[in-house]
């Protein structure tokens, strides 16, 4: 429960028709603009002081999780990489097994004819 008193931060933001640097309103929190030009209010949410820390958590949390997906992508193009090169080192190797066999069948021709 919040020992802050309760600010109706809409009704702030069309009063003092501007909002400061980084969307604060004199301390009283975050005010975002909205995006829909039909509502008059600036603020379409306000995240009060004492959740702040919170939404930085989260912001922070979103970042690395998005680094751990960006970490696990590489890994899986290196691993994917791997596979490939290990596909053609395998045809390769195939290749040269038929043709050691074609050349040793045409040898045995040979000396038996």
């Amino acid at each position: 429960m919040s020992t802050q008193p309760e600010v109706d931060i809409h009704a702030w933001c069309e009063a003092c028709q501007c909002l400061g640097k980084g969307g604060c309103v004199y301390g009283l929190g975050i005010c975002r603009p909205v995006l829909d030009k039909v509502v008059t209010s600036f603020c379409s949410s306000f995240v009060p002081l004492y959740e702040n820390a919170s939404l930085i958590t989260l912001q922070e949390e979103f970042r690395s999780a998005c680094d751990k997906i960006d970490d696990l992508t590489r890994g899986n193009n290196e691993l994917l990489e791997k596979i490939e090169d290990g596909k053609r080192e395998e045809e390769k190797k195939h290749i040269e097994f038929e043709q050691t066999i074609l050349r040793m069948l045409e040898e045995r021709s040979r000396s038996v004819g």
